[in-house]
């Protein structure tokens, strides 16, 4: 009967210990993976934001530089600022939202049809809808694997609370039978 009771209290702390060890390696690993990318699409907005700020800049240099030089050079600046979000946006995200967007414009405008300015535009919508979902993406994500987490450790906790339990039982049995 003893050696039952110590294997079940050592089958108990090696379980809550294993349990314990991954619930953490959950939230180191998921974490962590999780903050980088939305701190990456928090430097990337800023980044694209910094270049769309730049509008007023160029509003300011048509008065006094010929106007296709101007255009030419913003819609660079529009387009340096979406290639940076691009590469931390999740590609089949900005797809999505690109089309969605697309589909939004009034029935009497085609995409096709829009000037290279008013394409920028609609990029510009479609990379806000994109932001907004992968950041609600990745906080979905990340909600859940702290739920896990919490699940997992609390659990543990309670494996080597009952192999503690299993342990002072087998002790108490142990001298009240001397």
């Amino acid at each position: 009967m003893k050696t039952n009771t110590k294997r079940l209290e050592i089958l108990f702390s090696v379980l809550g210990s294993v349990i314990l060890l991954g619930s953490w390696a959950v939230q180191q690993l998921l974490f962590n993976n999780w903050n980088a990318k939305l701190s990456k699409l928090g430097s990337a907005e800023s980044v694209f934001h910094a270049y769309r700020a730049s509008d007023g800049l160029f509003r300011a240099l048509r008065v006094i530089a010929p106007q296709a030089i101007i255009d030419r050079e913003q819609l660079k600046s529009y387009e340096n600022g979406l290639s940076v979000l691009r590469q931390v946006v999740d590609g089949k995200i900005y797809d999505a939202s690109r089309s969605r967007t697309i589909e939004t414009l009034p029935e009497d405008i085609k995409f096709e049809e829009l000037s290279a300015h008013g394409k920028i535009l609609v990029e510009f919508d479609a990379m806000q809808r994109a932001l907004v979902q992968e950041r609600s993406e990745l906080s979905s994500r990340k909600q859940i694997a702290e739920t896990v987490f919490l699940t997992l450790y609390i659990f543990g906790t309670l494996v080597l609370i009952g192999s503690g339990a299993i342990k002072l039982v087998d002790m108490r049995k142990g001298r009240s039978s001397k």
